[in-house]
């Protein structure tokens, strides 16, 4: 999934986030164009896709884990080198 960096930022100072790592691993890059990439593992259950519609054709779901806040807190400070 692509992210403005300015979303991953919020991300990064949201108090909304705080429940602890459940060990899934988050992996964040950044493209170079002012924003992000993270990975996360596709949803395929049909009940959960068929709950999120609409949704486009093109559109795919990716569960991302509970450590993505400290992903995204390392991935500013990287960036920032603050």
């Amino acid at each position: 999934m692509e992210v403005p960096r300015g979303l991953l930022l919020h991300v990064a100072n949201s108090g909304q986030l705080d429940a602890p790592s459940d060990g899934q691993a988050v992996r964040v890059v950044p493209t170079g164009y002012d924003s992000y990439l993270i990975f996360g593992r596709e949803v395929t259950d049909a009940e959960v896709l068929l709950s999120l519609r609409p949704l486009a054709e093109t559109e795919e779901v990716i569960e991302v884990g509970l450590g993505l806040r400290e992903a995204a807190q390392a991935e500013h400070t990287d960036a920032t080198g603050s």
